[in-house]
């Protein structure tokens, strides 16, 4: 793995390499353990656990949310209302769209009543 990325951290950061001068891998091993041995160990095993899985941004909602529908309504509610907006992208100003399959269930009946 680490040879596909040779300009990573992931090497330093695991112990793997010494790290540059300028790259400070301490911040992110604390996250992993106090002792510094066993941080890269942890470290490696979260990356290792991590490959092959989805992307999180494939799940990111109106360009900034990651969490459930009502995880982003309760975001949006706390926007003051008297801020401009012309500084945010119309999307990120939307509430989710709903799935069709919503749309299926809720509202079949309707369009059904109304051929008939």
């Amino acid at each position: 793995m680490s040879n596909d990325w040779p300009w990573s951290s992931y090497r330093a950061t695991a112990a793997q390499v010494n790290p540059s001068p300028w790259l400070t891998t301490d911040w992110v091993l604390s996250g992993f353990g106090n002792d510094r041995r066993e941080a890269c160990e942890t470290y490696r095993e979260f990356v290792y656990l991590g490959k092959n899985q989805p992307s999180p941004w494939e799940s990111l909602k109106n360009q900034i949310y990651l969490g459930s529908d009502s995880f982003i309504e309760s975001m949006q509610c706390k926007i003051n209302p008297d801020q401009s907006l012309l500084d945010i992208p119309k999307p990120q100003k939307h509430s989710p769209r709903k799935p069709l399959e919503y749309y299926q269930l809720n509202y079949a009946r309707h369009v059904d009543g109304l051929q008939e």
